[in-house]
């Protein structure tokens, strides 16, 4: 996850979109961020977004993974705080 950055306090509201960086040595097949679609950005989800992600006020917890072709899923996702 490369947007928002880890820890940043202030400018974000709770509607927020929420990129980031995939890599796999097969296909993804998704990438997904509290459950919902991410869309790619870039070919085999190497860059994807999600925009209009409602969280609640206050500090959040963003998390992302990836599922590739074969049903292998993320095992250890992408986990940041936003304050």
């Amino acid at each position: 996850v490369s947007t928002p950055p880890d820890g940043l306090a202030g400018e974000f509201s709770t509607i927020i979109v929420v990129r980031g960086v995939t890599a796999d040595n097969g296909k993804v097949a998704k990438v997904t961020v509290h459950g919902r679609a991410a869309k790619a950005t870039a070919p085999n989800f190497a860059e994807w977004e999600l925009f209009a992600v409602h969280f609640p006020p206050g500090e959040v917890k963003i998390v992302a993974g990836a599922e590739d072709a074969a049903g292998n899923v993320e095992k250890t996702p992408m986990v940041i705080i936003v304050k």
